[in-house]
């Protein structure tokens, strides 16, 4: 077996692989390149197929997906369309698999979904249709449906993030939706949920946690430095363990980590507090920054926790955030970065 790093970017996909200990890493790419920039690539182990999502300015919208490891690639956008009179689609900000079916999240914010493996594409519209729609609004990164929550094992159930709109909760895989209680801010920019079935957002408003499937939240915010960020991870095994990049927020623009120095922010205790993991990191002027999509964790023991930021660096850890290391650098801009083991 084999750990394997999918990294979306502003100029193609790149697969990295490592050695056994995944601390030498080998990367090839770009793949799908071009005119193409990815905001998601994942493994889907059940079909043992890459999906990319993405869009290119001279074509459009697309799923790209490889079924030999990378080797090769075909890509689709047929059916990403709200039809006649509605608003083009922009850009592919999430593909994921789940239960023999392939979702996509779109900007202009909606879902998709695909039961041929990304071939043809049709809008769950219902989601779309729900009264509360009305008041979804751009942001100043538009307005991305960016997280496809699945349960682990009811087929039937999912919840989607968007900014800035909200989490959305289905019951019965997509024929009607509801909005769960907001963390006192629809700009959501994450969520996650952990293996005892807890979620957790974040959010401008900080990271905010939910043990009753979105109907109530508490703010677990108070020991971070910053209530701002974008990506937030849940640890594989481990219910009260995750991993956010809080983000300076006191002025629009400045978006990189508090105080100049890099840091990962980990919680043991469920957000009750938080303590910054920085050996391995740069200290000194340094104003990096992950985005929502950009920080993954894989499922070995000890687990790895990876990095990217928009300067193309890609830090690692394989002990679970004690200690950091830079597995490649000059990358295009990083938009996303995923795990698998193959």
């Amino acid at each position: 077996m084999q750990s394997v790093l999918l990294v979306g970017t502003k100029k193609g996909v790149f697969i990295g692989r490592s050695d056994d200990a995944r601390r030498a890493w080998r990367f090839d790419g770009p793949h799908c390149s071009g005119t193409w920039a990815f905001n998601d690539v994942r493994y889907d182990a059940s079909s043992q197929t890459i999906y990319a999502g993405g869009a290119s300015n001279w074509y459009g919208p697309a799923v790209w997906r490889s079924v030999d490891q990378g080797a090769t690639w075909t890509h689709s956008g047929v059916g990403l369309t709200y039809g006649n009179g509605g608003a083009a689609i922009e850009q592919v900000w999430r593909v994921q698999p789940a239960h023999g079916v392939l979702y996509a999240g779109v900007d202009p914010a909606g879902l998709f979904r695909s039961d041929d493996g990304g071939q043809t594409w049709a809008e769950v519209s219902a989601l779309r249709a729900h009264p509360s729609a009305d008041g979804w609004r751009a942001t100043n990164g538009g307005m991305p449906l960016h997280t496809i929550l699945p349960h682990a094992q009811d087929a039937q159930q999912m919840w989607v993030a968007l900014s800035a709109g909200g989490v959305y909760r289905t019951t019965d895989q997509g024929r009607e939706w509801e909005p769960a209680a907001l963390a006192q801010d629809a700009c959501v920019h994450a969520l996650v949920q952990t293996i005892d079935g807890a979620l957790y957002q974040q959010s401008h408003a900080g990271v905010w946690r939910s043990a009753d499937l979105g109907d109530t939240w508490t703010d677990v915010s108070s020991t971070l430095p910053s209530r701002f960020g974008f990506p937030l991870v849940a640890h594989p095994r481990d219910p009260h363990t995750l991993y956010g990049v809080p983000l300076q927020s006191g002025v629009e623009g400045e978006r990189y980590v508090p105080g100049g120095q890099m840091a990962v922010w980990r919680t043991r205790d469920a957000g009750a507090s938080w303590s910054a993991l920085t050996q391995g990191f740069p200290q000194e002027r340094t104003y990096l920054a992950v985005l929502r999509g950009a920080l993954a964790v894989d499922t070995l023991e000890p687990a790895g926790i990876y990095a990217g930021t928009p300067t193309g660096h890609l830090f690692g850890s394989v002990d679970e955030g004690e200690t950091w290391f830079e597995v490649t650098r000059n990358l295009p801009p990083i938009y996303s970065v995923s795990c698998a083991v193959v």
